[in-house]
């Protein structure tokens, strides 16, 4: 849920934060894929990747959100705020291209052979399941 001092401020920081929500879900399954193979060190390094994650496809299946009043009796203000939830989907082909694309991007960061074999393997894995 995200916090907003108006609905529409509220909606943007809902959505913006589940954006946020799916893609570190992209990253973390290709992190726990990678991580089958790959020792402890080589797991830190590729943690250490700072790479955006490009999400296509994502579809609002609901959007709601709820007014609050707060009454602050030592300054006698009444102030409003709004909260609001945003839930999406999205396919697993959107899902799968997604994790394609992060994997590529971390590949091209990192310099050590053996996570580069393993995101290569990742990637060849995934493009299969799409195509």
């Amino acid at each position: 849920d995200a916090k907003g001092d108006t609905e529409d401020a509220a909606k943007v920081a809902s959505r913006l934060d589940a954006s946020s929500r799916i893609a570190e879900s992209v990253k973390a399954e290709v992190k726990s894929e990678a991580s089958k193979t790959l020792n402890s060190a080589q797991i830190s390094a590729l943690e250490e990747v700072k790479v955006d994650i490009e999400i296509n496809g994502l579809e609002l299946v609901t959007q709601f959100w709820h007014a609050t009043m707060n009454y602050d009796p030592e300054t006698n203000a009444r102030t409003k705020e709004y909260r609001c939830w945003s839930f999406y989907k999205i396919s697993e082909e959107n899902w799968k291209e997604a994790q394609v694309s992060y994997a590529r991007k971390v590949l091209s960061a990192v310099s050590d052979p053996a996570v580069q074999n393993t995101m290569t393997g990742i990637i060849s894995s995934l493009e299969t399941v799409i195509k």
